[in-house]
């Protein structure tokens, strides 16, 4: 049985939105879930995101994106990453250059 075809037998109503669960919804939760274990992983993300858009059945990685939301929870462990790896060639700035601006 397919995903749309359980939804219409089984529907489930969120109670912050009227609209319920659709295929999109799911396929958008399964997509940016697995950036987000992928991420806690430590996993290479950018290799990963070809077997997600097979995975989804896209023929590109660009199709995929459309799936991709920038969440918070996302934007947390993808922020601690690149501090991790690139931080010491962000430098604040200083107090002379704050004034300027």
């Amino acid at each position: 049985m397919s995903y749309g075809q359980t939804i219409k037998i089984h529907p489930i109503r969120s109670p912050t939105t009227a609209y319920g669960n659709s295929e999109h919804n799911a396929r958008h939760s399964f997509a940016v879930n697995a950036l987000l274990r992928w991420y806690r992983a430590g996993a290479d993300v950018e290799a990963k995101l070809p077997l997600l858009a097979t995975y989804l059945g896209h023929g590109s990685v660009l199709s995929t994106h459309y799936y991709l939301h920038f969440i918070e929870p996302l934007r947390t462990v993808a922020s601690e990453r690149f501090a991790n790896h690139y931080g010491e060639l962000v430098s604040p700035l200083l107090p002379s250059a704050r004034r300027r601006r």
